[in-house]
């Protein structure tokens, strides 16, 4: 089963949604803020914040309010602004969306309009907020407005940041090669501007899309990219991370040593650190590795460091990419009860994201172990639900395309609406005949749209009709045959009845006839009585296989411990006949029917509810 959530490279391989503050030397500031004040101090505290971000969270919220207080002190617009806005990053950083938006409001409320810059910031943040509580669509909407915003004015300071953000969004929804579009043109502005920290989480995150193409040769060109201006210039932020992301990228392309050697390296570098988020990434990796080459017990020493980090930090996200691995594990190594232990519990935090894809494979997971520990129940239940959200999925999947064609329609809508006020200054009579083109325009591609859409749904109508009428025909010729089966096992049954009273009437001549008689009587009699019912069977078992096949071979894969008697009870069972029939056709009773009935529902584990005969019609 392949999961896409097996490591922890998708997860860590992005930063956070930033604004991408730059290469600064953070001690130089410090000792330069010693003699700053007013405005300067201000923009400095922010900065300085802003770095300590993601790594020291407290120190950095301490910067901000100290930013704040200033601000108010000296009733500084331009600085409160600042500082509002860096406690809104700090309170979306935590998680307390509400509480961001709040700040960034009040941000925005004192930004002067021609204050593009600062907008732009505000809007990162917006969608920001909608990235963290998985509204994407929402999140790209903020953002494709700060890239219009940066574009039409010229601010190619911030556009990097919106670049990457946009990137890191479209990369979520599976967008791939629209990420791949703005990571290259992020990187390529990080580039220009001597931005060798961003530009190295910009090379990292170009490597993780060409992984998810399985394009390893790409991946470890940018990852190896990324390492080597970490090196030149000194950076260590991140660094255990690119080696990781090394690391998975040799796993997958089935070089296990190198692999190895790349997932050690970044777990000195985290020890080094003392980044214990790291450590538990590497952890699972090294588990998964093991896990490929077979050692049991080394993956599960992995596994179980990797969880006890997880529990302490509360990472439940790396809990839920534990759980998923025990689970396949501990499946490939035969223990079902203990694999469906842990792929019940990743099943219960997996609730928290919005992987639906993932979800869909841990119930079909968790129906392949159920079955193993014959629970035809559980796995049945685990089944349909795997199926009912594949069908969502595909669902939605629709629904996104016509979203799309729809948003690309409001788009060309909106497009001409501009067009109309620029050409607000013609004359009456090129005011005429702009309006009439644009109206014919839009009658033109309403005419479109409407009559793509009838095509479409006529085209769906036809084919679910042609379907319907299909499955009509298949159903009237399966009956046809089934009936066809009957007939020929009733007519065959006839032909063993009278073989059987031929054998009957010679056995009462036996004893008027001569010796010599009786011998070659007593051979017709044996070849009777010994290759009719057999020879019948045959027959009759080779003309079922024709119409359904592999049936036998499923039945018996499904139920080894059936009877060859109760497996000819279930292929003529199959054919919809009653105990009735049945019994006239093996010459049994009823009663016997129905016994042999009863012992194939137990030793199938059907439930009361189950019905035999729709069980075997599903086979």
């Amino acid at each position: 089963m392949k999961f896409y959530l097996k490591t922890f490279l998708l997860l860590l391989a992005l930063t956070g949604f930033n604004t991408l503050s730059g290469n600064v030397n953070l001690d130089s500031l410090k000792k330069q803020m010693r003699v700053l004040a007013g405005e300067e101090l201000i923009s400095s505290l922010c900065f300085l914040g802003e770095d300590l971000l993601d790594s020291i969270p407290e120190e950095s919220f301490h910067y901000f309010k100290r930013a704040d207080r200033i601000a108010d002190s000296l009733q500084n617009i331009n600085g409160k602004k600042q500082s509002l806005y860096a406690l809104g990053n700090y309170y979306k950083t935590s998680g307390a969306f509400n509480v961001a938006k709040n700040y960034f409001d009040s941000s925005i409320h004192l930004t002067q309009p021609e204050d593009y810059q600062h907008r732009i910031f505000i809007l990162i943040g917006y969608g920001g907020i909608k990235y963290e509580i998985l509204q994407y669509d929402s999140a790209i909407f903020y953002l494709e407005k700060a890239k219009e915003l940066a574009e039409k004015k010229d601010v190619t300071d911030v556009l990097s940041a919106v670049y990457n953000n946009l990137a890191r969004v479209h990369d979520k929804l599976g967008n791939r090669y629209e990420a791949n579009e703005y990571y290259l043109k992020a990187a390529m502005l990080f580039e220009k501007s001597n931005d060798f920290k961003n530009l190295a989480i910009a090379y990292n995150n170009l490597g993780t899309i060409n992984l998810s193409f399985q394009n390893f040769t790409e991946a470890l060109h940018y990852f190896f990219e990324a390492l080597k201006v970490h090196n030149h210039k000194g950076l260590s932020k991140n660094l255990a991370m690119i080696y990781s992301n090394i690391g998975v990228t040799y796993y997958e392309s089935d070089s296990l040593e190198k692999a190895d050697y790349y997932y050690r390296k970044s777990l000195n570098i985290s020890k080094q650190q003392n980044n214990v988020f790291d450590i538990a990434r590497t952890f699972l990796n090294l588990a998964n590795l093991h896990s490929h080459q077979k050692n049991f017990d080394q993956a599960i020493g992995y596994y179980d460091s990797s969880l006890k980090i997880c529990r302490e930090q509360g990472i439940e996200y790396g809990i839920l990419l534990n759980k998923i691995n025990l689970g396949e594990l501990y499946y490939n190594h035969e223990n079902y009860q203990a694999a469906a232990e842990q792929m019940e519990k990743a099943l219960e935090l997996i609730s928290n994201y919005n992987l639906p894809e993932e979800e869909a494979e841990l119930y079909l997971m968790l129906y392949k172990t159920y079955r193993k520990l014959g629970d035809e129940s559980l796995a049945l239940l685990n089944f349909e639900k795997h199926h009912k959200l594949r069908d969502s999925i595909a669902g939605e999947s629709k629904n996104k395309v016509l979203l799309e064609l729809q948003a690309k329609y409001e788009n060309e809508k909106k497009q001409r609406k501009l067009v109309e006020l620029q050409k607000e200054k013609l004359s009456a009579e090129g005011k005429y005949r702009f309006f009439l083109i644009v109206f014919l325009m839009v009658v033109l591609v309403f005419f479109i749209f409407s009559t793509l859409i009838i095509l479409q749904r006529r085209r769906a109508i036809y084919h679910k009709n042609l379907a319907e009428k299909n499955n009509e025909i298949l159903a009237s010729k399966m009956e046809t045959k089934d009936k066809e089966l009957a007939n020929f096992a009733m007519h065959m049954a006839g032909i063993y009845e009278v073989m059987v009273n031929i054998s009957n009437e010679i056995r009462k001549i036996l004893p008027l006839s001569e010796k010599t008689k009786t011998e070659k009587l007593n051979r017709i009699i044996h070849n009777l009585d010994s290759g009719a019912n057999v020879n019948i069977w045959k027959e009759f078992e080779l003309r079922f296989e024709q119409v359904h096949k592999d049936f036998f071979y499923v039945l018996k894969e499904l139920h080894p411990e059936l009877t060859p008697t109760e497996i000819k009870i279930c292929s003529l069972m199959r054919l919809n006949m009653s105990s009735k029939d049945i019994a006239t056709l093996t010459n049994r009773s009823v009663r016997t029917i129905e016994n042999t009935r009863t012992s194939i529902r137990k030793k199938m584990n059907l439930g009361p509810q189950t019905s035999l005969s729709g069980y075997l019609l599903a086979i």
